[in-house]
């Protein structure tokens, strides 16, 4: 009897100590909210890694977003003010807004209060509110530039900081054996500063040729670095913005650029941090401050049109307009029930690309008031032209001027001054024409720059492309004939067309017709371009010039 009770003394004993590891073992030193298990950094520490995807369902989700409790109608929210450290990938290269938009509409589509602070503001992104355009992100620079200048960011006034630096100290190779050891002094830099800060470090995240290569070496210490900042004491988390599905699954870069994510590859880093950082912000937001201000909320949206007609490859803006006029968050996302047949951007530009009907939806991210918007689409008549002119800017022989900028396309870098080219041979259209310029720019889009443009001409006729896409002019004879203004326009390569017909000048840009005016004919000149972008970067791939017979 003694030995049996002795038996059961040891079973009990070793069930108890194996309790206690199991226990200790889910404390997770990820996140600050340890008690909602690894939801903040879901890849790297998911709740449901270890359970089978059959399973899923069955797991209770334990994070603070599905504990939540509902807060009575007059609760005022905390506000969260959160800053985003890094380089041109935080500033905007393409569009000011960056994964920066995308982890905006993740936080307030998901119920969070919060702005977007920083040492600088992205200039206007008809997507986003003045209140979160606040950011820190500077083109170019390297982990020490940060730590030179961690006075000004710790000087911002946040919750919540993310530092996103490092991809050009790699490209670079600036004394890339000690990148790690470099990160763990801007932190050392930052934190004697912000101690009590709440610090996320975000993965390097991948070039096109890094998608399926190796990791970067800071980015596989980083887990460790944040480890070590949180056994000091300090709220230093890890997001895993390099081992994404998301850069798998879509093309995430430009055609040119291997390093900037366009907007798929924005929208898996934004989605990302925001899932990681959202049931910190939840938190912070219920302890409430009755000093909160209320902001107008959207009520309803409108359309100026549910039909429409599009021949192949036209495009057509449809203008959302949200109610009542001063709410805060007029955001408007767009989508498509059938992208083969028609595509929507999200300034609302439908694009028809092959016969056949489809839905668009234009839907506000405050409230979720939707409209509809039935697109029919019919094959484009086959235009009877002649070829005149095409180049892609593969050789110089054609061209005079500075003809420096054709190296394998035409293309600056930073220029200070402006430059022209213009071709050897003169061309007659016969006063009917089609011009193609194939353009795009970037860097420092979010930065005001009203001098900069880049013009195209042939027959008399220019048009001007102005502070990245911001504005498009079009002159005869040096005298404007017609503008357009409308912060939907890209700067990523799009094609633009000039078109004269019928006594009428057209501008045409990625299928929609912008500017539309009466004109005398053109002559028979040679074709032209000029640009003159300093700050920024450009790159035309082809222009073609064809008449009409």
């Amino acid at each position: 009897m003694n030995k049996f009770l002795k038996l059961i003394s040891i079973i009990l004993c070793i069930a108890i100590l194996i309790a206690i590891v199991c226990s200790c073992g889910s404390d997770d030193k990820s996140n600050p909210s340890s008690k909602t298990t690894s939801n903040l950094d879901t890849n790297s520490n998911n709740q449901f890694n270890d359970v089978s995807s059959d399973a899923k369902t069955e797991v209770a989700d334990t994070r603070y977003r599905a504990t939540r409790e509902k807060k009575d109608s007059n609760f005022k929210y905390k506000n969260v003010k959160i800053s985003c450290i890094g380089d041109s990938i935080t500033q905007g290269v393409y569009f000011p807004g960056t994964y920066r938009y995308y982890l905006y509409e993740y936080l307030y589509s998901n119920g969070a209060t919060f702005s977007m602070v920083g040492t600088r503001m992205s200039s206007p992104d008809y997507r986003i509110p003045e209140r979160y355009t606040g950011h820190s992100g500077y083109g170019g620079w390297k982990i020490s530039q940060i730590t030179e200048s961690i006075s000004k960011f710790a000087d911002v006034d946040a919750d919540i900081y993310t530092f996103m630096i490092g991809i050009n100290d790699y490209l670079g190779n600036v004394d890339a054996a000690n990148i790690p050891s470099r990160y763990r002094e801007m932190l050392d830099s930052f934190l004697k500063l912000k101690p009590n800060a709440i610090v996320y470090c975000c993965s390097i995240t991948p070039t096109r040729e890094k998608v399926n290569g190796d990791d970067y070496d800071l980015n596989k210490q980083l887990p460790t670095i944040c480890s070590d900042y949180q056994n000091k004491g300090y709220k230093v988390y890890h997001i895993d913005t390099f081992n994404l599905d998301g850069w798998k699954e879509n093309d995430c870069f430009y055609e040119k650029d291997t390093v900037h994510p366009n907007e798929h590859g924005n929208k898996t880093i934004g989605e990302k941090i925001g899932d990681a950082i959202l049931d910190t912000v939840l938190e912070i937001n219920d302890k409430g401050d009755n000093s909160a201000k209320s902001s107008a909320r959207v009520t309803g949206i409108s359309v100026n049109k549910n039909e429409l007609t599009l021949e192949t490859l036209e495009a057509e803006t449809v203008k959302a307009t949200i109610s009542p006029s001063n709410a805060e968050v007029f955001t408007v996302l767009w989508s498509s029930s059938d992208p083969k047949i028609a595509t929507v951007s999200n300034s609302g530009r439908i694009r028809g690309i092959k016969k056949g009907t489809a839905t668009i939806t234009a839907k506000s991210l405050d409230g979720g008031f939707e409209q509809k918007i039935n697109v029919t689409v019919t094959s484009a008549p086959k235009a009877d032209t002649t070829e005149l002119f095409r180049d892609f800017f593969g050789s110089r022989e054609v061209w005079e001027g500075d003809t420096d900028i054709i190296k394998s396309g035409l293309s600056t870098w930073f220029p200070s001054q402006a430059y022209t080219i213009t071709t050897k041979e003169s061309f007659d259209s016969s006063g009917a024409f089609l011009l193609y310029f194939t353009y795009s720019i970037n860097n420092n889009t979010d930065l005001v720059y009203p001098n900069n443009y880049t013009s195209y001409s042939y027959g008399g006729f220019t048009v001007k492309i102005k502070d990245c896409v911001k504005e498009i002019e079009l002159y005869k004879d040096d005298k404007l004939i017609g503008t357009y203004k409308n912060f939907g326009l890209n700067p990523e390569m799009t094609v633009y067309q000039l078109q004269y017909i019928d006594g009428k000048a057209t501008v045409i840009y990625a299928g929609e017709k912008i500017i539309s005016v009466k004109a005398s004919k053109p002559s028979a000149t040679q074709i032209n371009i000029t640009t003159s972008e300093t700050g920024r970067c450009i790159y035309a791939s082809n222009i073609n010039l064809k008449k009409f017979n």
